[in-house]
């Protein structure tokens, strides 16, 4: 009896996180409307990691995302103001795939310099990292869910940005 007991909690607790992540994907702000003379393009400057050189670190250029638009507004293909400025994604908006254990330990340096293969980070205090590193992966983020929606009601969409392949839902 006890076994059936605990499987009905589990499917209530799943049903219940389900109904709450519905309401926390509703609730959005991350749905912006494109304009007449938008292409269904998502970009922001706020998507480049400038972190006191820190960020040289790391094997990749984290500053790519400006370099492509550069190329692509200097070639004449895009401009400022066709593009779809993103949101930065919330802390409900993250929860709809991360667990609030995950999301806390995004606070401790050593946890992000770990995810981030950036060691250096872990002696850094915890309010610069949200603010040069995790802030523009919150605006990566609210791209690439803006980049979908509108990839479902445009046929096609290109966020310049966004991907993170360290990204986990519950691991710490």
């Amino acid at each position: 009896m006890m076994g059936n007991s605990t499987s009905n909690d589990n499917q209530d607790e799943e049903t219940n996180q389900d109904l709450i992540n519905k309401r926390r994907v509703r609730d959005s702000r991350l749905y912006v409307e494109i304009g007449p003379n938008q292409w269904p393009i998502v970009y922001s400057h706020k998507y480049n990691i400038g972190f006191f050189g820190i960020e040289k670190l790391h094997p990749f250029d984290s500053k790519k995302w400006g370099n492509v638009f550069h190329f692509l507004k200097e070639a004449g293909m895009l401009a400022e103001d066709s593009v779809i400025e993103p949101i930065e994604a919330t802390r409900e908006d993250l929860l709809v795939v991360h667990t609030k254990c995950y999301l806390h330990s995004l606070r401790v340096p050593c946890e992000v310099a770990r995810i981030m293969e950036v060691p250096p980070v872990a002696c850094l205090p915890s309010c610069l990292i949200d603010h040069f590193a995790l802030k523009p992966m919150r605006f990566q983020t609210g791209g690439t869910i803006i980049a979908a929606r509108l990839a479902l009601e445009k046929n096609w969409s290109i966020n310049i940005g966004g991907g993170f392949h360290h990204a986990c839902s519950n691991k710490v």
